[in-house]
């Protein structure tokens, strides 16, 4: 049975990251850094981003801010 996605998340103006399942945490600056100015114009935007390809969907937010969701294959 394949491992499920890991994933980091990281807050809206980025000030820290929580890495969860081992994800490595420089990968999640460097899209972080990428997608900066897509999330702030957009406070109510999630991003789930595929690591290994670095494909972005952006999904409506109902409840807290937005959050950065990097997923990784193990």
């Amino acid at each position: 049975m394949p491992a499920k996605p890991a994933c980091l998340i990281i807050d809206a103006d980025f000030a820290h990251a929580t890495a969860l399942r081992g994800v490595c945490v420089d990968v999640g600056f460097s899209v972080a850094v990428h997608l900066n100015a897509q999330l702030k114009s957009n406070e109510e935007t999630l991003a789930v981003v595929d690591a290994e390809h670095f494909d972005v969907a952006f999904l409506d937010a109902a409840l807290g801010p937005p959050l950065l969701f990097l997923l990784a294959n193990q």
